[in-house]
């Protein structure tokens, strides 16, 4: 499967490795990774994710993809949309940047894998839509 990675996850497993996070996350972001690893899913992401990920984590393209090797799960860097391929999820009423994440997820994925899923409840008629703990 090609797994739509919102940033959140991610960060969520490394915040705890920096000192700064929600342990019952961290948790459930390892668990997650470790199905993906088991199921051999595809983990997907984009352009965005690096830069959300340097927002929050302070870590370059570079030190994320090293991060991400460590972990050993395989990925996909997938490509950004249009605008016109993200309007129709912006015209929904999802924010930015979550519309962004939708619409590069609709293209390429099969799913998106987020914490904050009321972030993309208007793209679940569109893509299908899951916590880490339900994938």
């Amino acid at each position: 499967m090609r797994i739509y990675l919102d940033t959140n996850v991610f960060i969520s497993l490394f915040q705890e490795e920096m000192g700064r996070g929600l342990r019952g996350l961290n948790i459930e972001a390892r668990d997650f990774f470790e199905r993906a690893k088991q199921r051999k899913d595809f983990i997907c992401i984009s352009s965005l994710f690096f830069q959300e990920t340097k927002k929050v984590l302070f870590m370059d393209k570079n030190e994320t993809l090293e991060k991400i090797k460590e972990q050993c799960f395989q990925i996909i860097l997938v490509k950004d949309t249009s605008y016109e391929e993200t309007r129709i999820f912006k015209e929904l009423g999802i924010h930015t940047p979550d519309y962004i994440h939708a619409a590069i997820a609709y293209k390429n994925c099969d799913c998106i894998v987020t914490f904050n899923t009321k972030d993309f409840k208007k793209a679940a008629k569109f893509i299908p839509l899951f916590s880490p703990n339900d994938l």
